[in-house]
């Protein structure tokens, strides 16, 4: 288990256990419960279960067997994970990135005061200039919303890929005007 820790999830054990009340099962049966559930191949062991219910880190696989098994989203059964991306809310990830390119592409340059643009992440992204949002604010080492802008600049950052990587899926696709080439017209063939 240690030899990987960026692979695992910790599951809400309590909801986990409430779940096995309903279903009258005693902790012994449930590999077993699994197995006919999901097929022997994707049984777990007591001891796994045992794991996932003390808030112990799981295997995604093994969390998300018991999910399944238990009929649990498993999106909302995990309480913390270290899967590195987050693989388990990759729906709003997605969601948060799509919206963040929606609203630059419409008022990316709309100026809020005259002088700061609207999104001045885009703005000065463009121009080479922009290193975080901490940074721009000048926000202290110890600020409450610190972490929440690390975040932030890390979705526009990939947002920001898509947008310059769209662009040049744009310049590698327009039509090359022949009107305008350095090279000598060739006669049509007669």
């Amino acid at each position: 288990m240690t030899s990987n820790p960026s692979r695992t999830v910790i599951l809400d054990g309590a909801r986990l256990e409430v779940r096995r009340k309903r279903l009258g099962l005693k902790i012994k049966e449930v590999p077993n419960f699994i197995a006919q559930k999901l097929g022997p191949l994707r049984s777990i062991t007591e001891s796994t279960y045992r794991r996932g219910i003390r808030g112990r880190p799981l295997f995604i696989n093994n969390a998300r067997n018991i999910a399944e098994a238990f009929d649990l989203p498993f999106e909302e059964l995990v309480v913390s994970s270290h899967v590195n991306p987050m693989l388990t809310d990759v729906e709003s990830f997605l969601d948060y990135v799509r919206e963040t390119i929606r609203i630059w592409l419409k008022e990316g340059y709309d100026d809020a005061d005259g002088q700061v643009p609207a999104h001045p992440e885009l703005v000065y992204r463009l121009s080479g200039d922009w290193r975080s949002w901490i940074d721009f604010l000048g926000l202290p080492p110890d600020h409450p919303q610190l972490k929440e802008y690390l975040v932030k600049d890390i979705f526009e950052q990939i947002a920001f890929q898509i947008v310059e990587s769209m662009a040049e899926l744009e310049r590698c696709c327009e039509p090359i005007d022949d009107d305008h080439t350095d090279s000598p017209k060739q006669p049509p063939p007669e």
